[in-house]
């Protein structure tokens, strides 16, 4: 018999911000080195979270993919789940934090280039790996006791409740909150499937806006990306 569908754990918004906060403060008066994998990892967090990306989405951005100015991001076919590439706008406080993060990380590189606007550690010319940002986000949640065993899988892997993907999950939950249109969240989830009306609670209204508008009325609450990486 198949393991009935696991429900999405979901980090309220300001839960979500304590983590993220206790995680930074470990940083403080530590290297270049430590400060840097920190807040990369922090602003990979923020971006499935206020963004909603999935987690390979976050994680490998090229700096090439990026348009500051024009407030939009490439999503290239073989990091997207649909295997459709995207031109994707970015909401304000996510170009806010990573404007705040670029410096960290040229002062990390050093005079150095790599092509991921989240280089790994190990070798600036891969992105940041999946089991480092799993490690990091279960560190995030273990300062706050959240830590715990959700199921095994068929492999006799233990899951935890609450996993860097549950971010999304999050996402998607605080849209439909907000939005309480099902074609709304599914167009900032880029999520195309009907099946996501199992995942997202449905309320049906007739409101109509733009992706970029969308995403910042996700979230009602002003940001402040300057003071979310002051350590």
């Amino acid at each position: 018999m198949a393991r009935p569908k696991k429900i999405p754990q979901v980090l309220e918004e300001a839960l979500f911000g304590k983590l993220m906060k206790s995680y930074l403060k470990g940083a403080k008066n530590k290297s270049i080195f430590y400060k840097y994998s920190r807040m990369r990892n922090v602003v990979i967090f923020y971006i499935c979270y206020y963004q909603g990306f999935r987690p390979k989405e976050s994680r490998c951005i090229e700096m090439s993919h990026l348009f500051l100015s024009q407030k939009d991001i490439y999503i290239p076919a073989e990091n997207n789940k649909q295997r459709n590439q995207d031109i994707f706008p970015m909401s304000d406080f996510i170009i806010n934090l990573i404007k705040e993060y670029l410096p960290i990380r040229e002062e990390y590189l050093n005079g150095k280039k790599s092509k991921w606007l989240f280089p790994s550690t190990r070798n600036i010319e891969n992105p940041v790996y999946r089991g480092t940002l799993s490690r990091g986000f279960t560190g995030a949640i273990e300062l706050y006791g959240l830590k715990q065993v959700s199921y095994v899988d068929k492999q006799g892997k233990r899951r935890l409740n609450f996993s860097i993907y549950s971010l999304r999950h999050s996402f998607g939950t605080n849209a439909m909150h907000n939005m309480k249109d099902i074609k709304q969240v599914a167009k900032v989830l880029r999520h195309y499937d009907e099946k996501c009306r199992s995942t997202y609670i449905y309320v049906h209204t007739d409101a109509a806006a733009s992706r970029r508008d969308l995403l910042n009325a996700v979230y009602r609450r002003k940001m402040n990306a300057k003071a979310i990486l002051t350590v």
